[in-house]
């Protein structure tokens, strides 16, 4: 690429990828749009997605700022539960809430009445790092416990009320259609939603499945934000690699994924 003239880099989508291709840009003087969530800072490399730590520790944010103080997490039994889980957990206790219960279940399991009794506690918000898919079984399976997710201020005309958190990744209408009733006033970070209600989103997600017969999920369109990114800079003057760096620095982009401004580590 750097032989060929090009003059910016969109990808890898894998972290160990990302490590080596910020190096080789860094080395290259070449601007790199990175697709995976964690990687290297470096001048040239400017990172579009967010992590999942980064979506937990801002769930966490935006409960501690609507007023809850007192959280469970009931994460998978693994690596990504225990990551995530712990990254919310370390921005409630930073923010002066506290972790009432922190619970688990098997990962991959599909039933969970035996584990809803580590919830007893009394708390008044749940996070659940997972996939959407589990969290479409989670979610019936609070209701059926007497924990009825709930926005704030509303009542359960039975059982408790509680507020639902998820990173919820990869969620489609296929979770609403499954368990949309039992996460009434939940509050969601995938990333991105394929929101057809949302103008930008709808006509990305129009053209996508008339070109690929399907609905894009987050990798399409933190993928797209990226190019969105190299092409607005080209057409505000952008010429060379250098010009294309300082562009990106200062960049401001309404993007599918919300809108996007790098900090001075490239994130």
């Amino acid at each position: 690429l750097v032989v060929q003239d090009a003059i910016a880099v969109i990808g890898p989508f894998d972290g160990k990828g990302a490590r080596a291709a910020a190096r080789a840009s860094k080395r290259a003087g070449m601007p790199m749009i990175s697709l995976a969530p964690r990687g290297e800072s470096a001048a040239s490399a400017f990172h579009v997605r967010h992590s999942a730590e980064e979506r937990a520790r801002a769930l966490a944010r935006h409960a501690i700022e609507d007023g809850v103080k007192d959280f469970a997490i009931f994460a998978p039994q693994s690596s990504y539960g225990q990551i995530v889980g712990g990254a919310f957990a370390d921005e409630v206790k930073k923010l002066g809430g506290q972790i009432v219960v922190n619970a688990s279940y098997p990962r991959g399991a599909t039933s969970f009445k035996d584990q809803m009794r580590q919830l007893k506690k009394p708390w008044s918000a749940i996070f659940i790092p997972d996939q959407a898919k589990s969290l479409a079984l989670i979610a019936p399976a609070l209701a059926a416990a007497n924990l009825n997710s709930r926005p704030k201020g509303e009542k359960a005309k039975h059982g408790r009320s509680v507020r639902l958190l998820s990173t919820a990744e990869g969620i489609s209408d296929t979770f609403l259609r499954q368990a949309g009733r039992y996460a009434w006033g939940a509050v969601f970070a995938p990333g991105f939603y394929a929101d057809r209600t949302d103008t930008l989103i709808a006509d990305f997600v129009s053209t996508y499945e008339e070109q690929y017969g399907a609905v894009p999920g987050a990798h399409e369109a933190y993928a797209f934000d990226a190019a969105r990114l190299v092409q607005a800079a080209i057409a505000d003057g952008a010429t060379d690699r250098a010009g294309i760096v300082t562009a990106l620095r200062s960049a401001q982009l309404p993007g599918l994924t919300g809108a996007i401004r790098f900090g001075a580590d490239g994130r």
